[in-house]
C-alpha cells in the first residue's frame, strides 16, 4: 500500500507541473518505478541496513550464453 501511495504522490506531482501528463503512459511507468524504488530502498534501509541492494532484490550475474538466447527468443 505504501508503494502505491508513493507512486500516486509522485504521479500527482508530475501531472501538476506538466501539461498532458495524464495521458502519458511512459511517464506513468516512470512514476511507478520511482515510487516502488523508493519503497524498496526504504525497506532495505530499515530491515537490512548492511545488505547490498543486489542481494536484497536477489539479482545475480547471468551466464553470457543467455544473452544470444535472449536475442533469438526476443
Amino acid at each position: 500500500m505504501g508503494a502505491e501511495l508513493a507512486f500516486l504522490w509522485i504521479l500527482t506531482g508530475v501531472t501538476a507541473f506538466r501539461d498532458g501528463a495524464e495521458a502519458d503512459v511512459i511517464g506513468r511507468i516512470g512514476c511507478q518505478i520511482a515510487g516502488y524504488g523508493l519503497v524498496f530502498y526504504a525497506l532495505l534501509r530499515v530491515y537490512g541496513p548492511e545488505t547490498r541492494i543486489r542481494d536484497f532484490l536477489a539479482l545475480r550475474h547471468t551466464h553470457p550464453a543467455f544473452y544470444p538466447l535472449a536475442v533469438v527468443v526476443g
